[in-house]
């Protein structure tokens, strides 16, 4: 490959990547999570890179918010829904094959990241509820009612539906024990 100098991941090599991971929703719905992780990982200097090397480790944090959403989903529950698409085994060995053997610290690196995004970890865990809630049914939310939705999970604390608990239960607890990881290990 041929550099133009240094240089961030772009707008369109990322969606264009993102485009075969996160494809369990229809009407891609998940792609709006994506770019709100990706962005944050932009803020923090993670989608820079200077050579071959640490593009493919530009290439692997997006991977790794696949994997950690497609997990979140896995953890939840929400892969149950008649809604929710598997990925297909092939796409699941060709990721486990483009890993790098830092994958552990590449995890632990990006879902810092990600509470840094959403402030905390329930905050984060909101967010993934609430996208793959519009995922599971078709439903739209406004940016007001996506807050309003956000807080009341917030708010509820032990009357939060379980596949939300479950989710943030693994997000607080298991995300970095990635040998375990359901959606990608089973």
């Amino acid at each position: 490959m041929s550099y133009q100098n240094n240089r961030f991941f772009s707008k369109e090599e990322a969606f264009s990547m993102a485009g075969s991971l996160f494809t369990m929703w229809p009407h891609n719905n998940a792609l709006t999570w994506f770019w709100q992780a990706f962005r944050a990982l932009e803020r923090h200097g993670l989608t820079y890179y200077e050579n071959d090397k640490e593009e493919k480790a530009v290439r692997e944090r997006i991977m790794i918010l696949a994997i950690i959403y497609y997990e979140y989903c896995q953890q939840s529950g929400f892969n149950t829904s008649p809604s929710f698409k598997e990925w297909p085994s092939e796409l699941v060995q060709e990721l486990k094959n483009d890993l790098s053997d830092e994958v552990q610290k590449t995890i632990t690196e990006v879902h810092n990241v990600l509470k840094l995004q959403w402030g905390n970890i329930k905050q984060l865990a909101a967010e993934c509820w609430v996208n793959c809630y519009v995922g599971d049914t078709g439903l739209y939310f406004t940016s007001t009612e996506r807050y309003k939705l956000i807080n009341e999970l917030l708010d509820k604390g032990d009357d939060n539906p379980i596949d939300y608990k479950k989710g943030l239960n693994w997000l607080e607890n298991d995300y970095s024990d990635f040998p375990n990881y359901k959606g990608i290990n089973s």
